[in-house]
């Protein structure tokens, strides 16, 4: 019983997903581009 019910709520939960659009995880190189000056004040505030 325990199994069905555990089966049931992962497919309620893709479900779910599949409606509000999350059901694709991106995957990939992300690139983010900046200004130079934008980059160097983040950079040196890290280090």
């Amino acid at each position: 019983m325990a199994q069905h019910v555990t089966r049931m709520r992962n497919e309620v939960d893709a479900l779910t997903l599949q409606v509000v659009g999350k059901d694709v995880q991106p995957a990939g190189i992300v690139r983010i581009t900046a200004p130079s000056s934008l980059a160097y004040y983040y950079i040196n505030s890290i280090g």
